[in-house]
């Protein structure tokens, strides 16, 4: 999804498709300039050499889960620029921040602003709000609401709250 958020606003703005590569155990990154998106985990196991060359990037061991760095680093001659977090969540954040903040320009010549970014997003809780459809909460078993719980929890939500306000109808405005 990190990928996706980068590269789908790229085709979108500039009808160029991305090329990604995914780098397995023991492989080494690409060859040319890339926008590499990883946990700081992975980082260590694929590219160690990347965790020494920038301060910002040990940082990111000492960051919540939703944090992230962006680093441009160059090694070996090559550009690259470094979205890494310490959990997959950070990295999406990461992402969107690259997609949202770092990359601009007109169609033809779309650009990749690359600089330091340290950000921990204040995500302490992920809520959803359930609105109630007035009239039709005897239609919602137990089961259905798993399902739907099942859902938030699958995205990240920690926190749901019942919007109810409907139940107690205003007596001035009634309908």
């Amino acid at each position: 999804r990190a990928g996706d958020a980068i590269g789908q606003t790229v085709q979108r703005w500039a009808g160029v498709e991305l090329p990604r590569v995914t780098v397995g155990e023991g492989a080494d990154l690409p060859a040319g300039s890339a926008i590499v998106l990883g946990t700081l985990d992975r980082l260590r196991r694929v590219a160690p050499e990347v965790e020494a060359a920038d301060p910002a990037v040990m940082g990111v061991a000492f960051m919540d889960e939703h944090a992230f760095a962006v680093v441009p680093i160059r090694l070996a001659g090559v550009q690259r620029l470094f979205v890494i977090a310490r959990a997959a969540s950070g990295v999406f954040n990461g992402a969107t921040y690259v997609r949202d903040f770092l990359i601009d320009g007109p169609r033809r010549g779309l650009y990749l602003q690359a600089e330091t970014v340290l950000r921990s997003p204040q995500m302490s809780g992920r809520a959803a709000y359930t609105l109630t459809i007035w009239g039709h909460e005897a239609r919602y078993t137990a089961a259905d609401w798993e399902r739907i719980f099942d859902s938030f929890a699958r995205d990240g939500f920690d926190r749901i709250y019942f919007w109810v306000s409907g139940h107690f109808p205003s007596r001035k405005y009634p309908q």
